[in-house]
């Protein structure tokens, strides 16, 4: 006999449990007496009242592989949390996974049990997540309030982020916006132009132009950077103590936000020369006169950029809790060279222009316009963000006594005056449309699921699903187990 014998047999008893006369083969007590060496399969488990949790964790220890099945420590850490329920539930976005990990972790070492998404999630998100916290009325709830969340809540100000870095493209780009800002698209059933963002019309009077391209890049679904030869060319001078490009600093930032989950797509227009009305194909081979130099300034500019903002300085990736501290150094990663940003553009799925100048212009247009709208969700339910649900479903379970305790933990970038300064700036831009939107399936879903009028219903956006959070005692910097 081994370890996974048993866990066979007790997955088998609680089969036969919950389906009264067994339907597994008799040849299922083979394998247990033999260690589990051969494999038998059960039936479906019938309709019963199981939560998926019990399901789930009976399926794992009846896996025909006994190498897979899951081991007795965690069998009986299941079960533990089958009888009593959590004792935490950490609540984070995608990208503050490691984060919640490391809590979580430290949580557990003090032997509290813990309900953390990436493992305790086997198929359905928001049903897994929404029955932990309905079945574990004296857990207390953790929510991780970090850039992540505000970002999520910020939402979508312009749906295309435009750029380019010589004159000769200016004109195309120009095009491009008049025509792109006319297109109409649909978004929950309501037809509307596409947000264009063009530094030279966008920028506001008397506001710092990098800032502003920034906050703006920050904010968008979709990133159209121009990519011709020429422009290749212009930039193979650049030097390591070169100043600051900020066409090489735009895109470079465009990659790492699209690894932060706050820009949906890129797509590189790539431009050969234009001769007699027609494009010409673009030269590959230009790639390589690209310098493979790290241009010191625009890593420090990026650095520079994203510290001096308390939604994007949370959002850099952090490998630990320490790192939440203020005064330490922001992790990020290595500057690139001018040419692997170049090249990181291009494992992007971009377009070519080429040929007649009049019908790749249109093909162009088509081929933006159509991801554009491909990113806008069509209906309310589509802006459902799962961790809102959760954040919602706590207050009002707490505040029906349902559930126990909410502790808050806010990132050492986003302390509470932050917080307000933060909504305040955002109630009014064009993403409070979204804002509404999210709010309005978020708050659908969490009565559903309550089977009660909610506290939040009459709110009006989900900054107040947020801000009723400030009320608790909230945990600034590193979290611990205490």
């Amino acid at each position: 006999l081994n370890p996974k014998a048993d866990v066979f047999a007790i997955g088998l008893f609680m089969y036969r449990l919950l389906t009264g006369p067994s339907n597994i083969s008799q040849a299922a007590s083979a394998p247990v007496a033999e260690g589990s060496q051969r494999s038998t399969s059960a039936g479906p488990l019938p309709d019963c009242p199981a939560s998926e949790s019990l399901r789930h964790l009976i399926q794992s220890c009846l896996h025909e592989d006994p190498e897979q099945r899951i081991g007795m420590s965690k069998v009986l850490y299941e079960l533990d949390v089958l009888v009593s329920g959590y004792d935490c539930y950490i609540a984070y976005q995608r990208h503050d996974e490691n984060l919640a990990a490391q809590l979580c972790a430290e949580l557990e070492q003090s032997g509290k049990k813990c309900f953390i998404e990436k493992s305790c999630v086997w198929e359905n998100r928001s049903e897994d997540c929404c029955n932990a916290l309905l079945t574990s009325p004296a857990m207390t709830f953790v929510p991780l309030l970090t850039g992540s969340t505000l970002g999520e809540v910020k939402g979508t100000e312009w749906d295309i982020f435009l750029t380019y870095r010589v004159a000769t493209d200016s004109e195309l780009v120009s095009r491009l916006y008049l025509a792109l800002s006319r297109t109409t698209v649909v978004d929950d059933g309501v037809e509307r132009s596409l947000r264009v963002f063009w530094y030279q019309e966008c920028v506001e009077a008397g506001e710092e132009w990098r800032r502003g391209c920034l906050n703006a890049l920050c904010s968008s679904q979709l990133f159209v950077p121009v990519i011709s030869n020429q422009a290749i060319q212009s930039i193979s001078t650049l030097l390591e103590d070169s100043q600051c490009d900020n066409f090489i600093l735009e895109n470079d930032l465009a990659i790492e936000l699209v690894s932060m989950g706050r820009l949906s797509k890129i797509i590189p227009l790539f431009v050969g020369e234009k001769v007699d009305s027609v494009y010409h194909d673009f030269e590959w081979s230009v790639m390589k006169n690209a310098p493979d130099t790290a241009v010191q300034s625009i890593r420090s500019t990026a650095l520079e950029c994203l510290a001096s903002d308390e939604l994007l300085s949370s959002l850099l990736p952090r490998g630990t809790l320490s790192e939440m501290v203020p005064g330490q150094p922001l992790s990020v990663r290595s500057g690139r060279t001018v040419r692997q940003t170049l090249e990181t553009l291009t494992q992007f799925q971009g377009h070519l222009m080429r040929g007649p100048c009049e019908p790749a212009f249109d093909k162009a247009l088509l081929y933006i316009s159509r991801v554009a709208q491909s990113l806008i969700p069509e209906e309310v339910g589509g802006c459902l963000d799962p961790v809102l649900l959760q954040l919602q479903m706590a207050v009002n379970l707490r505040s029906s006594g349902r559930l126990k305790n909410i502790q808050p933990i806010l990132s050492a970038q986003i302390a509470k005056s932050k917080f307000i300064e933060f909504q305040a700036r955002n109630d009014q831009s064009p993403a409070s449309f979204h804002q509404r939107k999210v709010f309005k399936a978020t708050n659908d879903v969490c009565c559903k699921l309550i089977g009660q009028t909610v506290k939040s219903a009459n709110a009006s956006s989900v900054w107040d699903i947020l801000r009723s959070f400030l009320e608790f005692k909230c945990l600034v910097g590193p979290p611990t187990s205490e």
